[in-house]
């Protein structure tokens, strides 16, 4: 082998820094989808947050508006200092 370490994949040889790489790559896609995951909570918390908040103060206006405005709502985040943050496991 000179030196190289081997694994057999699907019938075929493969280098062992080949096969790191390819559990290296299945590790980075299953971290994507880890972090798509925590985003998509992290932005309904956010939401859900601003939009209590704004029925609470009877500002109906506003809840439309953050609801079809993507400007007007981090605005209206930064007014009630609405941060993301991760509340899940780990966090």
């Amino acid at each position: 082998m000179g030196g190289m370490l081997k694994k057999q994949e699907g019938g075929r040889e493969v280098k062992m820094c080949e096969y790191i790489d390819m559990l290296e790559a299945r590790g980075e896609a299953r971290g994507k989808e880890k972090g798509k995951e925590i985003g998509k909570e992290i932005g309904e918390n956010m939401l859900a947050a601003l939009l209590i908040r704004l029925y609470v103060l009877g500002r109906e206006g506003d809840v439309k508006l953050a609801l079809e405005n993507k400007d007007a709502r981090k605005e209206l985040y930064q007014e009630f200092t609405i941060a993301g943050k991760y509340q899940g496991p780990g966090a």
